[in-house]
């Protein structure tokens, strides 16, 4: 867009009236000669009206262009020229220019703004704007769906739904999570409910979602059911198949056809040692049903924590001393550091030591065949009231695609294992408030964190 000529044009007509008007006054003081100096006036008057047309034109010419931008009518050739001066025809394509401009920009702005409902829409995560003084700005149809509301004005509306509710929307902060249970409609929803915080043109936004998990949970519950349903039936399987065709064998040999019994003296000697080692039998496996009973039992069965404040040093040598024999046997060098060493935890010490002692074993049976076998326990202070303990091996570590289930039930990479004493670590650790962790690297060993 050049606007020299512009410039150039305008000067010229200023700076001709001005010559003309000069040379009328030089002429009619001068010379005698007004009949010239009138015809310079009126040529003079006739480039002042053209000048002060031009001026209006250009005038109006901005007025609409301005008024066009803020209407946001930037339809096409808006500025077409009523004239056939080349000047007003380059304004006007320089208007018409700029019009495309904004007109281009107004579009890719409304296409932008489409676009985002139409996502928002469709997504099927509830999402609410709020403005600063928690008024919806808007809500996507998920949001009304989830609910079961047709509207929402601002917080108010969802303290109708639940207190608890528009409580965890005005507390949620960005990057943190809030889970909440709300009953709409008669049903029990969690909620997980993130924010977002924005500013723009010097007002401040929260975008909040909210999604329902629980599909995700029953998903799970019925997961673990079906994991549950399956180790119990082959670790029953395991234990009454065997115990059925022993004892099957056991009635064959002793119990005649009649339904008496047979002479036990008249059995050969090889018929006596297999009753002898199938009654053995029929005790292990019926003792290891029972241990298996208990042990779920024990995993199910809520204990109540009776806390105290307990020396984690006193703590790690009951348990170093119940475990003397195994690590012994194992040849494990076991190191205990910690710092400061009459460092206390409030927690109760039965339900801790199980869980030392179920870290401990199952590191014992990580170190099976390795070199230089170690077992480090450490414990140092997190705060005043709490505390962070790891027990660590160099053993031959965890793989990956194993790493997110050792503390799900019943998941267990040992041949013998019931796969509960990783699991009966977190739920005692979650009795205590804490949280439990795994880290490990195949063939770098393993290192669990507990915090306390």
């Amino acid at each position: 867009m050049d606007f020299t000529r512009y410039r150039i044009n305008i000067s010229a007509r200023v700076l001709l009236i001005l010559g003309l008007s000069l040379g009328a006054f030089f002429v009619m003081l001068r010379t005698s000669y007004w009949s010239i100096s009138i015809w310079i006036l009126v040529f003079v008057g006739f480039l002042t009206i053209n000048l002060i047309r031009f001026f209006e034109r250009s005038r109006i010419q901005l007025y609409r262009f301005v008024s066009a931008i803020k209407s946001s009518d930037f339809s096409p050739m808006a500025f077409s020229p009523d004239s056939k001066s080349e000047i007003d025809i380059e304004m006007n394509r320089i208007y018409n220019e700029i019009s495309a401009v904004f007109r281009n920009i107004q579009n890719e702005k409304e296409f932008n703004h489409q676009y985002l409902q139409i996502l928002i829409e469709h997504v099927n995560i509830a999402i609410v704007c709020f403005t600063d003084g928690l008024k919806v700005q808007f809500c996507n149809r998920a949001a009304l769906e989830l609910f079961g509301k047709p509207y929402f004005h601002d917080i108010a509306s969802f303290k109708r739904v639940s207190p608890d509710l528009s409580s965890a929307i005005e507390k949620v902060k960005r990057g943190n999570n809030k889970l909440v249970r709300v009953v709409v409609n008669d049903e029990l929803l969690s909620l997980t409910i993130s924010s977002a915080e924005f500013i723009f043109l010097n007002k401040e936004y929260k975008l909040v979602t909210f999604y329902n998990i629980n599909p995700e949970l029953e998903k799970q519950e019925l997961e673990s059911w079906k994991k549950l349903i399956r180790t119990i039936t082959h670790e029953v399987n395991n234990s009454a198949i065997p115990i059925t065709n022993l004892t099957h064998f056991i009635a064959q040999t002793l119990i005649n056809k009649e339904g008496g019994l047979n002479n036990f003296s008249l059995l050969s000697p090889e018929i006596h040692d297999d009753l002898i080692a199938s009654l053995s039998t029929i005790e292990k496996r019926s003792n290891g049903l029972v241990a298996f009973i208990n042990s779920t039992r024990d995993f199910t069965r809520r204990h109540k924590p009776v806390f105290s404040k307990v020396s984690i040093k006193d703590l790690t040598d009951r348990v170093l001393n119940l475990l003397a024999k195994d690590l012994y046997a194992s040849r494990i060098k076991t190191e205990v550091e910690i710092n400061p060493v009459s460092l206390k935890a409030t927690m109760d010490p039965v339900l801790f030591e199980q869980v030392i002692i179920n870290l401990i074993l199952n590191s014992i049976d990580a170190l099976g065949n390795v070199q230089n076998p170690q077992i480090i326990i450490r414990a140092i202070p997190l705060s005043e009231s709490s505390v962070r303990i790891t027990v660590s091996d160099n053993g031959k570590g965890i793989k990956p695609e194993d790493i997110t289930s050792v503390f799900v039930p019943y998941f267990t990479t040992k041949t013998n294992g019931t796969g509960l004493g990783l699991s009966i670590c977190r739920n005692i650790t979650d009795l205590h408030k804490g949280q439990i962790s795994v880290r490990s690297e195949p063939g770098s060993g393993t290192v669990f964190t507990i915090n306390v």
